[in-house]
């Protein structure tokens, strides 16, 4: 089964301005957007998350408002959130009011289990130990906690969670900082582990999640170099797969391009050797030489000359020299 990590997001308070004490966004002309909402939800498009939603909407037990009327508020919400490049995957409410005494009503996490059972039947298993929840208030801090999720508490600090950032936009940043961090210590822990089964001799995380600006998938782009290399095509073709296949069993699905000795990739040895993040090094003393061609190579190609990535690129290399 597909496994993914999913973001749980609170309403009022995260993605709209929360309306005065003891009011409730009756029609779509009072759902007001927070500032940074649109941006945090364009960054979270290639960040391989789930995006769910669970909020509480007692308004509707109190007759103040339809789960109709709810239902339109919501579906101009994910329309305008698409139009801005974001996207939603599910919304869950709860109904009901805090005297009827639901397991949907955060802090209750009933909304988060159904949200999990039914991704579940869809064949998408939610890692739960990778997800967070967003929230505005300690309802949803403990929420989270009670099915495992890792929480991110918006506005005033609080000792329940276990990060607290001013707004959507921040508890993002957060998310992707550590989830950076996160994907290099799997990702070396697994070449580790396993480089010596394959023949891998050096393994680089390179493109977008190196620089950590993702692209708009959720791909993982890893370079690998094999001694001895494989004799053909098919050969690489099925040791690439099977390593595909092993690390997606971590969670991280990647993208492999095998390291070819002689530059036939300029670009890729760029992005790899010159600029990417090493993973797994056999032997530092070679890769100090490649590292050394790669960035003397991009001299060479005008196409490629950009000049602060030369300077990054130099400076690295200096710092491995005389590390």
């Amino acid at each position: 089964m597909l496994q993914k990590p999913a973001i749980f997001l609170d309403r009022d308070g995260v993605i709209n301005k929360k309306m005065p004490e003891g009011g409730y966004v009756e029609e779509w002309n009072e759902f007001c957007f927070l500032p940074g909402v649109f941006e945090a939800f364009r960054i979270l498009i290639g960040s391989g998350f789930l995006i769910i939603v669970v909020t509480n909407q007692r308004c509707i037990a109190r007759g103040i408002i339809t789960e109709e009327k709810l239902s339109e508020i919501h579906e101009n919400m994910v329309r305008e959130i698409k139009n801005e490049g974001g996207n939603i995957n599910a919304i869950y409410f709860c109904p009901h009011d805090i005297s009827d005494g639901c397991p949907c009503r955060k802090p209750r996490p009933g909304m988060l289990l159904k949200a999990i059972d039914d991704f579940k039947n869809k064949g998408i298993e939610i890692d739960l130990k990778n997800s967070y929840i967003i929230g505005d208030s300690e309802k949803d801090i403990l929420a989270g906690k009670l099915v495992g999720l890792k929480t991110i508490k918006i506005g005033e600090y609080s000792e329940m969670a276990d990060i607290t950032k001013s707004d959507f936009r921040q508890a993002v940043k957060a998310i992707l900082a550590r989830d950076k961090k996160d994907l290099i210590l799997t990702l070396k822990d697994f070449f580790e582990e396993k480089a010596k089964i394959w023949g891998i001799d050096m393994a680089f995380l390179y493109g977008s999640r190196a620089r950590g600006y993702p692209r708009e998938d959720s791909d993982v782009d890893v370079a690998l170099s094999f001694l001895p290399e494989p004799f053909s095509e098919e050969e690489s073709f099925r040791l690439i797969t099977d390593i595909s296949l092993e690390i997606l069993k971590v969670g991280i699905e990647v993208n492999i391009i095998p390291l070819d000795r002689d530059f036939k990739k300029p670009m890729l040895y760029y992005n790899a050797i010159a600029l990417g993040l090493p993973l797994y090094i056999k032997d530092f003393g070679r890769y100090i030489t490649l590292k050394n061609q790669a960035v003397c190579q991009m001299e060479d190609f005008s196409l490629f000359g950009i000049g602060w990535q030369i300077t990054v690129a130099k400076r690295n290399l200096e710092e491995l020299q005389y590390a």
